[in-house]
């Protein structure tokens, strides 16, 4: 990202942010954001941006931090989800190990169950009926 537009991202608070505290966090949310990505076996997975976006809006629902300290932890916490995340939904086809997938279709299941059973009811008393006659 060039610095034009790193300022761009300070400035321009996401929806619901105040303007001010957006651009006060912005800079340790990056920093914290680049430690977060160095320290991950893959760091190319997520610009810092992305990462500090994604976390903004995980973290949009929280309405209570206890100060700046709380909100940067939790900040933290979020990136290491988000980072999880990601790695499992890259890592998710690999965990099949090349296993077919198999979709059943139950939609008929307990028709076809009906049809089945019933048949195999008539087929009771047809013998039983066959057994009433030659015996």
């Amino acid at each position: 990202m060039t610095p034009a537009q790193d300022d761009k991202a300070r400035n321009d608070a996401p929806q619901g942010a105040d303007p001010q505290l957006w651009a006060a966090l912005y800079d340790e949310l990056k920093s914290l954001a680049r430690r977060r990505l160095r320290a991950e076996s893959t760091p190319d997975l997520l610009q810092p941006t992305a990462l500090v976006a994604e976390a903004w809006l995980r973290m949009a629902n929280e309405s209570r931090f206890d100060d700046r300290r709380h909100f940067l932890r939790m900040a933290a916490r979020v990136m290491r989800h988000v980072l999880v995340d990601q790695a499992r939904a890259l890592k998710g086809p690999q965990r099949d190990h090349g296993a077919l997938r198999v979709t059943i279709d139950t939609s008929d299941l307990s028709a076809r169950i009906r049809r089945f059973w019933g048949g195999l009811a008539m087929v009771a008393i047809v013998t039983l009926a066959l057994i009433a006659l030659v015996g």
